[in-house]
C-alpha cells in the first residue's frame, strides 16, 4: 500500500462530467488486482516504442459508481495482511449485488472476482432468484438482454416444475412489468410445445419398437424355455447313478488279473475284492459299489440249496 498514488475517476453511461471514486489510491494496488492499466501505470516500455509517460489519474466509463467503490475498498481490505477477502455481498438482493460485481470487475479486468461473483451468482439460481433482483435487473439501465432471458427462463421453469415458492408475489411482479409477464407465456408455451412434441416421438419410437421387436421377443421366449427344460433335466438327474459300463465288458487281462489276485489272496487266507463304485456320494446319499462275487467262485448253484 506504500509508494505512489493515482487518482481514480468515474464517468457515467449518460457522459455527465467525471467523478471522483479516489483522489489518491495505492498504483501498487490496483495493478496487483487489475491488469487493465498496467502499461498505463507500471514504468514499462511497450515493443517497438519508447516508454510511455506514467499516468498520475485514470478514468473508468461506463458501469455501476457505488459498486465500483466496493470493489476498491475490497482490494485495501485483501492489504493487511489476512490474505483475500470474502466477495463484497450484500443481504437485500444478493442476486443483484453479484451480478454488479461481476460486471464491474471484468470492465476493470479483476479476474478473481469475476469468478467468486459468477460462483455466487450461480449457487443463487440453483434455489430460486427473489422477485426483488428480478425486478432490479429487469428495470435496469441500461437494459442487459443477456440477464432479462436468464431470468425469465429462470422463473418459468420453476413455473413449469411447479417448485415456485411465493407464487403471489410473482404474480403481482408480472403485473407491474407486461414485458416480463409475456416473456413468461411464451416461455412457458415453448415449453408445452417441446413437451407434446417429446411424448409424440417416443410414442411413435415405442410403436416402432413394439412391430420390429415382435419376432425378437418370441425368440426370447423360446430361448427361456429351453434353458428351463435344461434346468429341470439337470435338476432330476442330479445326484443319480450315472450309465454304468457293462462289467462283462471289461478285457480279458483285466478279468485275468482279477482272478489271480482272488487266488492269491485265498491262498493267504485273505480275501482283496476290487470292485467299481457304481455311485458316488451326493447330497447326503449313500455311495455303493458293484462287486464281482463269481470271480472268487462265490456262485449261486454252490451256496444257494433248493428248499
Amino acid at each position: 500500500m506504500k509508494g505512489e498514488t493515482v487518482q481514480v475517476l468515474y464517468v457515467g453511461d449518460d457522459g455527465d462530467e467525471p467523478r471522483a471514486l479516489f483522489d489518491s489510491f495505492p498504483k501498487a494496488v490496483l495493478t496487483t488486482f487489475s491488469s487493465k492499466w498496467t502499461n498505463e501505470l507500471l514504468d514499462r516500455k511497450l515493443p517497438g516504442s519508447a516508454f510511455l509517460p506514467l499516468k498520475k489519474s485514470i478514468t473508468i466509463n461506463g458501469g455501476h459508481f457505488d459498486t465500483y467503490r466496493q470493489i476498491f475498498y475490497w482490494m485495501l481490505s485483501c492489504c493487511h495482511g489476512h490474505g483475500l477477502s470474502p466477495c463484497p455481498d450484500n443481504k437485500f438482493r444478493r442476486f443483484t449485488t453479484a451480478y454488479l460485481i461481476r460486471m464491474c470487475a471484468n470492465h476493470i479486468s479483476c479476474d478473481y472476482l469475476v469468478k467468486e461473483a459468477s460462483n455466487r451468482m450461480q449457487v443463487i439460481a440453483n434455489g430460486q432468484i427473489h422477485c426483488n433482483d428480478v425486478r432490479a435487473l429487469w428495470l435496469r439501465t441500461p437494459p442487459d438482454p443477456e440477464i432479462k432471458k436468464f431470468l425469465v427462463e429462470h422463473v418459468a421453469t420453476h413455473l413449469w416444475r411447479k417448485s415456485l415458492r411465493y407464487k403471489n408475489t410473482y404474480w403481482v411482479l408480472r403485473g407491474e412489468l407486461p414485458e416480463f409477464g409475456e416473456a413468461i407465456n411464451e416461455a412457458l408455451n415453448a415449453k408445452s410445445s417441446a413437451s407434446k412434441a417429446q411424448k409424440a416421438a417416443d410414442a411413435a419410437a415405442s410403436k416402432e419398437t413394439g412391430a420390429m421387436g415382435g419376432n425378437f421377443s418370441g425368440g426370447r421366449r423360446q430361448q427361456a424355455h429351453r434353458a428351463q427344460q435344461e434346468f429341470m433335466r439337470q435338476e432330476a438327474t442330479h445326484g443319480r447313478p450315472q450309465k454304468v459300463e457293462d462289467p462283462n465288458a471289461t478285457t480279458q487281462s483285466q478279468q485275468k488279473e482279477i482272478k489271480q489276485n482272488a487266488t492269491d489272496q485265498t491262498q493267504k487266507g485273505t480275501i482283496m475284492l476290487r470292485a467299481d463304485v457304481v455311485r458316488k456320494g451326493v447330497n447326503g446319499r449313500p455311495s455303493y459299489a458293484k462287486l464281482d462275487l463269481a470271480s472268487i467262485g462265490v456262485t449261486k448253484e454252490k451256496f444257494c440249496v433248493k428248499k
